[in-house]
């Protein structure tokens, strides 16, 4: 009796660290791909704002390197999501009706929640692993 309490106690064990590391490794992903999306959607905004409009407010924004920071993606990943996004902005650029006004948030948006984006992100994740 005494070794199948043993038995269901390893089994249970087993289990629990399974599960445990699982769950460890998909909020790792899930925070890499925030963290990912962050700075794609940094970037888009300081490229807009530096084509579109120098006088906003977004000149004085510092997520950028809040994104950085906390992150654990590699140097190498950082620049390849800040050069995707630089070589595909143009996709998503809105034009404004009105004369002398942007489109800066909408675009960068477009962007952020583009189907491009997700895939170029997801391709990354896979070679991290």
């Amino acid at each position: 009796m005494g070794t199948q309490i043993i038995k269901r106690f390893l089994f249970s064990t087993i289990i629990l660290t399974f599960f445990s590391c699982s769950i460890a490794q998909t909020n790792t992903e899930t925070k890499d791909i925030i963290d990912a999306k962050g700075i794609a959607l940094c970037r888009c905004f300081k490229i807009m704002n530096k084509e579109t409009d120098s006088l906003s407010i977004i000149n004085k924004d510092v997520s950028l390197s809040y994104f950085i920071e906390y992150s654990t993606l590699s140097i190498s990943q950082i620049a390849d999501i800040e050069n995707f996004v630089e070589q595909n902005i143009n996709s998503f650029i809105g034009i404004p009706r009105e004369i002398e006004h942007n489109m800066i948030a909408f675009s960068c948006w477009q962007l952020y929640e583009s189907k491009e984006l997700d895939l170029f992100l997801k391709e990354m994740m896979k070679e991290k692993k």
